[in-house]
């Protein structure tokens, strides 16, 4: 599988499983805050994980990208509840959709230059530049660890997902790894 594939093909996956673990939350659930984490719900970590797509695709037609990740617009909606959430995904999925035909097309590529523009721990504003393809690789893996955030918030309340779900690919693989060498000295 190309680059391109595994960039589209990895969000994807990690948005649509997103969206079905959210589905089948209630109101309640989605928009509870956490002890462990003051302030922090569910809702609110789709939301930030969704917003970091949105800046990222929604610049991507201009000649000279600039994805300003400090300007994300906060849709309330998108956090505040379930099907606002599975909106926010499905319209990201869309986005994604024209992305892969835009790569598929030979219009784009995974080296395409990006500028972005993001916040410093000191508070100033930073401009540097980077790639189509770093950047949908940095907002899918930002994806799997916000799912780990809700993961935990969900198990704060006691509600059971998919512990795979909250893993990074490389964790993954390595967990795999370990799991056939010590299979192979057990037999």
């Amino acid at each position: 599988m190309d680059t391109e594939t595994q960039l589209i093909v990895g969000a994807v996956t990690n948005l649509t499983s997103l969206s079905q673990m959210i589905s089948g939350l209630t109101a309640e659930s989605y928009t509870q805050e956490s002890t462990a984490l003051p302030g922090s719900t569910v809702g609110k970590h789709v939301r930030h994980l969704l917003e970091h797509f949105t800046q990222l695709l929604s610049a991507l037609p201009l000649p000279m990208p600039t994805v300003d990740y400090a300007a994300r617009k906060r849709n309330q909606g998108i956090e505040a509840s379930v099907q606002g959430g599975i909106g926010g995904v499905d319209e990201i999925l869309c986005e994604l959709d024209r992305c892969a035909e835009y790569l598929g097309s030979g219009e784009w590529s995974v080296d395409k230059a990006v500028r972005v523009v993001d916040v410093m721990p000191d508070g100033q504003e930073a401009v540097f530049m980077s790639t189509l393809g770093r950047e949908l690789w940095f907002c899918s893996h930002h994806t799997v660890h916000h799912v780990a955030i809700i993961t935990t918030l969900l198990h704060e309340m006691g509600i059971s997902t998919s512990a795979g779900l909250a893993y990074a690919p490389s964790t993954v693989k390595h967990q795999n790894q370990q799991q056939e060498q010590s299979n192979s000295t057990n037999e």
